[in-house]
């Protein structure tokens, strides 16, 4: 058996090897240094792909070693920081060597395919400070081009006081050491169209390339959109206004995408269709339009897990439950025993009280709400914890709507409302809503599409 001491040789020998030879076969055609225009050198130090990774900025020894066990690692000073991601991820380092030692911020990068199609903007992640003048930094990418020979990226450093404003900008490029031109999984067969929770949803398309600029660009910091459109029962997507009082019945809340690459893109808030209104804008997530920022590449198809919630529509009577209370005199407070049944919220009206110093006040309406989801397993596409009851309309003898002010309960479980309510009113009828979240999976292939992101309202 060999000694302790060969191994380390034999180690210490594979990383020379390793680094003679990606020195003698290092490819044509690459970016990894770029001069800013002030002289600070900025280079593309370091890549690496997966969930798991260990980094060591510095030499390019000291990263092979990495690699190494780590009781060899630390024999030549070399402590590694393991790093673990729930998702595959690339992890990019940046070396910036300035000898001024002033500080960029924000930075931010991005990777672009063949089509000039771009991520969004990443900040960094993580820097480390090897001297006074150089500096680490890593950048985190979970989607990027798999079937391209080279991986483009762009740097840039905006104004910390204006993100409008570019202070510095470099394009790096290099070998794609993870060229797959055919997937290595299959991705799962979702739909274009199918029912979800009584519903019927379909992904009519998935435009990707769509610009930005103004405002949003500014606010969202990526100037390329990629644009989903749903048609949700028989409504297609983009009929709204900008008449807050008509609601969509069903509002978008998040978006994840997979491919067969391991591509992955999450958007927890993504746009909806956008309104321009003069110096802002208005977006509506209740309208069959999702947004999210950046490109999904177009030469795949990708599995889309969609988020809905369901609005606190009055007119729907699966998600609404209408009963009749009693209006007390002033300074009365008359117990209230009505129970009722929406989806698996149980809602039990509690009391209703009449202040004496505010005659056409009714402080407070109290109800108390009892949540069975979390006793029963929920069918698919349901999820558990996502609903919310509220109040959404009181109706008095002139038939106008007399909800007030929400004033939050006495304890978690409660609710108190104050109403407005006419002096001769005997009688209100009130409506509670629940608003609950369903997951819809559905897939497609994007298509390229040149266009601004308020194209609907040209």
């Amino acid at each position: 058996m060999r000694t302790r001491f060969q191994k380390v040789i034999a180690g210490l020998g594979l990383a020379l090897s390793t680094v003679l030879l990606l020195w003698f076969l290092s490819p044509s055609g690459e970016t990894l240094t770029v001069r800013l225009k002030d002289g600070t050198k900025l280079r593309l130090a370091h890549m690496s792909y997966g969930k798991e990774h260990r980094y060591a900025p510095g030499p390019a020894w000291q990263r092979l070693l990495t690699k190494a066990p780590t009781r060899i690692s630390r024999i030549f000073g070399v402590n590694s920081r393991p790093a673990w991601y729930p998702e595959d991820t690339l992890v990019v380092w940046l070396e910036r060597d300035d000898p001024s030692g002033r500080q960029l911020f924000p930075q931010s990068l991005r990777v672009l395919d063949a089509n000039g199609l771009a991520s969004p903007y990443i900040y960094i992640d993580r820097q480390v400070s090897l001297s006074n003048h150089t500096t680490w930094s890593s950048f985190l990418l979970t989607s990027f081009p798999r079937r391209q020979p080279f991986l483009d990226f762009e740097w840039i450093s905006c104004s910390p006081t204006n993100l409008m404003v570019r202070e510095e900008a470099a394009f790096f490029r290099v070998k794609n050491p993870w060229l797959t031109p055919k997937a290595a999984s299959i991705l799962p067969p979702w739909p274009a169209s199918a029912e979800f929770d009584g519903e019927q949803f379909t992904l009519l398309g998935i435009n990707t390339g769509l610009e930005a600029t103004g405002t949003l660009a500014y606010r969202s910091l990526s100037n390329q959109w990629t644009e989903f459109r749903f048609r949700i029962g028989t409504n297609e997507p983009a009929q709204l206004t900008t008449n807050r009082l008509v609601e969509g019945k069903w509002a978008l809340k998040s978006l994840e995408l997979r491919d067969a690459f391991g591509n992955f893109i999450r958007e927890r808030e993504p746009l909806g269709r956008i309104f321009p209104m003069g110096d802002h804008d208005m977006s509506r997530s209740d309208d069959g339009i999702g947004l999210i920022p950046g490109a999904a590449w177009p030469d795949q198809r990708w599995n889309v897990r969609a988020e809905f919630q369901t609005s606190f529509a009055v007119s729907d009577p699966l998600h609404t439950w209408t009963t009749t209370i009693p209006v007390p005199a002033p300074g009365e407070t008359l117990p209230l025993r009505q129970t009722g049944q929406i989806e698996v919220f149980t809602i039990k009206l509690q009391s209703i009280g009449r202040d004496p110093a505010k005659a056409g006040l009714v402080p407070p309406t109290i109800f108390r709400m009892d949540s069975h989801e979390n006793a029963q397993v929920l069918p698919k596409p349901l999820i558990a914890g996502s609903y919310t009851a509220l109040l959404v309309h009181a109706e008095d003898l002139r038939g106008t709507n007399v909800l007030y002010h929400y004033r939050g309960g006495d304890d978690k479980a409660s609710t108190r409302y104050e109403l407005q309510v006419a002096p001769e009113s005997k009688e209100l009828k009130i409506t509670f809503a629940v608003q609950h979240s369903i997951i819809v999976e559905l897939s497609g292939q994007p298509t390229i599409f040149r266009t601004n992101v308020i194209h609907w309202e040209r």
